[in-house]
């Protein structure tokens, strides 16, 4: 059994659980609801139907492209640091839902959220240069981690670099960074003809620091004092130091001893001892245990740090410089540099060994880019601005129109659960609304109104008494307002054949056909024998031996023919065809 026919009958499952219950049950449903009814994917697409409209992740954000929701694996985030007590133990990772944004490339290049959108242009210009350049680096080497689990080529935070989708083109100045991204558009830092390792970070402190490439060597910055962090200083305790590298005993001393930092301690029975600790994990391990000082957002900003113990007051004192590993672009420096008047190719040569920005052609630019945006939260709701469709990881459609928020949690074996939004669940159907006027006339267009019962695709043809088939509306999605279409003007009085056909994924389809009667003189008469005439009978035969292939593609092309017969054969004349047209068809 194919997966899309394994979605019906959990499809047509909602539409039961809708559908009145007798007293008694009712009773049985009041005591105990019902659980939601969902469906069992591998992982979920989101696709929205119209160019202007943008996917959506509750909470999060929005986004051009599309979006993709896989399995994946929460981690909770530590528990934030409690003054004189030991770090708490990370909570155990639990099963959750990735989110992956697939989006062009350039326009993932407008959602980098990495500077201000204020400043300066040549400085903007320069960092999206160095976004692109070091996009592309990660994208040809595979992305590590959580991130290239869930299937992407990136992340969307500082482990890669800041991703903010379309928050960051409306952020204040946006249309500043848009222009960047644009003016510089295909601009690449190239190193043997590939992209280098562009990395950058906000600050410095006046001399970059070595990358281990050729192009990423120390070099003097004195622009990089534009940043606040350009100097900075922490005083903490020993204690704190103490509780932030697991000391087994009260620590006695810290000293700096080159990419390493030296914790001594001694244990209650007069025993000494030594962490070492090298400066990157003291640096994140204070960072976990030690709050932040006001108007900072870390607490021990870079490695770049120098220290200095007292036994006496028993407080250890950093004195640093920067924000960020140095590596590379200092982005303050590089606004620094704007600031007096370089452009961004000269910017980007003097922290990347004289490299300036090559333009690649169309086809060396990827033309999308799988954007890991949230690596696993518990359970996830998404959405578009406008419609979107609904599809699982194989491509089969379980939504050809959707609104509203989906809900996505983890599923059985690996899979995810899909939960609809109530008012989408069950099987398709269309509801007649009317038909004005109810019986036309020759020459007086008609206007048929009807409601989709879920959301779908829906597609409305017809054929006018005496005249050939013609397609009212192409295959649009429409939600459960009321639509209608405008029947043209018939030349003949008869039977208008109406044909509204509703697709609304999963297997889910409905069809209602109306023949709503046309008074006036009938089609003219078919043509007498003769050898004219058989000329004409052949025609007529041939032309409707293409109009019954022209059918349904699920072979009812018959369906109409037999519709039309039964209605005229019940007599439904007038308003009463109305009454009876669920029992024609």
């Amino acid at each position: 059994m194919s997966r899309s026919s394994r979605l019906v009958p959990v499809l047509a499952a909602v539409l039961l659980m809708a559908l009145p219950a007798s007293p008694a049950q009712g009773a049985r449903k009041r005591l105990r609801p019902p659980a939601p009814v969902s469906i069992t994917v591998d992982s979920v697409r989101i696709e929205p139907l119209a160019p202007d409209a943008f996917v959506r992740v509750d909470g999060a954000g929005e986004y051009r492209g599309v979006l993709e929701l896989r399995r994946s694996t929460v981690k909770p985030p530590a528990p934030a640091p409690v003054p004189g007590m030991p770090p708490a133990p990370p909570p155990p990772a639990r099963a959750g839902v990735g989110v992956v944004n697939e989006v062009a490339f350039e326009d993932y290049v407008k959602g980098i959220a990495e500077v201000p959108a204020g400043w300066p242009t040549e400085a903007l210009r320069a960092q999206a240069i160095a976004a692109r350049t070091y996009a592309l680096w990660v994208m040809e080497n595979g992305a590590a981690g959580a991130a290239g689990g869930l299937g992407a080529q990136i992340c969307a935070t500082e482990g890669c670099q800041v991703y903010a989708g379309l928050a960051k083109e409306r952020a204040p100045n946006g249309a500043n960074w848009v222009a960047a991204v644009e003016a510089t558009s295909g601009q690449v830092l190239l190193h043997e003809g590939k992209a280098i390792v562009a990395k950058y970070s906000s600050s410095n402190g006046g001399r970059s620091v070595s990358g281990g490439r050729s192009y990423l060597k120390p070099v003097d910055d004195p622009d990089d004092a534009r940043s606040p962090l350009h100097r900075w200083t922490l005083s903490v305790s020993f204690d704190d130091v103490g509780r932030a590298v697991a000391a087994p005993g009260p620590v006695a001393s810290v000293r700096r001893a080159g990419g390493s930092v030296v914790v001594g301690w001694t244990g209650p029975d007069g025993t000494a001892g030594e962490v070492v600790v090298p400066a990157t994990d003291f640096r994140s391990k204070l960072n976990g245990a030690v709050p932040p000082p006001p108007g900072r957002s870390r607490t021990v900003p870079s490695i770049m740090f120098d220290l200095a113990a007292d036994g006496g007051a028993r407080t250890v004192n950093l004195a640093g410089r920067g924000y960020g590993h140095g590596i590379g672009m200092s982005q303050y420096g590089a606004y620094g540099k704007a600031a007096r008047g370089l452009p961004a190719a000269a910017i980007l040569a003097s922290y990347y060994g004289g490299i300036r920005p090559t333009t690649l052609p169309p086809g060396r630019i990827p033309a999308s880019v799988r954007v890991a945006v949230d690596q696993g939260r518990p359970e996830v709701l998404a959405g578009a601005t406008g419609p979107f469709r609904v599809l699982d990881g194989t491509g089969n459609v379980i939504a050809a129109v959707a609104t509203g928020s989906w809900r996505v949690a983890p599923g059985p074996k690996g899979n995810l659960r899909l939960f609809p939004p109530p008012d989408q669940s069950g099987h398709a159907a269309i509801e007649l609304v009317d038909v004005v006027p109810a019986t036309g006339t020759v020459g007086q267009p008609m206007v048929v109104r009807f409601k989709p019962r879920v959301p779908a695709m829906v597609r409305v043809v017809a054929t006018p008494p005496g005249g050939a088939e013609t397609e009212l509306l192409a295959p649009t999605p429409l939600g459960g307002a009321v639509s209608s279409v405008t029947l043209p003007a018939p030349a003949y009085g008869g039977s208008y054949i109406v044909r509204v056909m509703a697709d609304a994924g999963g297997g889910r389809t409905a069809e209602l056909v109306l023949p709503p009667p046309v008074t006036g003189p009938p089609p003219p008469a078919p043509a007498p024998e003769g050898p004219v005439g058989s000329e004409l009978a052949r025609a007529s035969r041939s032309a409707s031996s293409v109009a019954a292939a022209r059918g349904g593609h699920d072979g009812s092309a018959a369906v109409p023919v037999a519709v039309m017969t039964v209605c005229a054969a019940a007599g439904l004349v007038g308003a009463a065809w109305r009454r009876r047209v669920a029992r024609c068809v």
